[in-house]
């Protein structure tokens, strides 16, 4: 990927970088998905999709960087209660749509999450809108937001990481 402009990306190289983002996430090896980030990163699940947002607004999550590695931290650590049993999840990605290149290209993903860890089952889907930007070490995530369809409804049963 080194020297490699945005423009020049093919959707094959956009597609296959969140397919092995999905495949970290599904098997647990969230230190090599945190790899996948830039260090001003950020993960956002907005309450209303709509509004624009930001850590100014109610969120599900607003992580930055070190907030991603904390929380990898406890996801990995012996004190991880809500993760025993850990639970077995899928993520299945539609067709990727890029929105825009720049500096950074926006790259929008419908999802469908399922999830499942002691006799109960989640679904979850929604939209992946991932800003992706390219580095001597491959793509990188800058920011993903994460558009729940239900997102103004309770979530109870949201797996830890999308």
């Amino acid at each position: 990927m080194m020297g490699v402009s945005l423009s020049e990306l093919a959707g094959e190289d956009i597609q296959r970088f969140l397919a092995t983002e999905a495949v970290l996430l599904d098997e647990r090896r969230f230190t090599e998905w945190l790899d996948l980030w830039a260090p001003d990163a950020c993960y956002w699940i907005p309450v209303d999709p709509d509004l624009a947002g930001g850590d100014d607004a109610v969120n599900h999550v607003y992580d930055d960087h070190a907030r991603l590695r904390t929380r990898v931290a406890r996801l990995l650590g012996p004190a991880a209660h809500t993760e025993e049993p850990p639970p077995r999840s899928t993520r299945v990605h539609g067709p990727p749509v890029l929105k825009a290149t720049g500096e950074l290209a926006h790259v929008v993903t419908p999802f469908v999450l399922t999830a499942h860890r002691q006799g109960a089952t989640a679904l979850v889907s929604g939209r992946y809108h991932h800003h992706l930007r390219t580095t001597d070490d491959g793509l990188r995530i800058v920011t993903k937001r994460v558009d729940l369809i239900d997102a103004d409804a309770p979530l109870n049963t949201l797996p830890t990481l999308l």
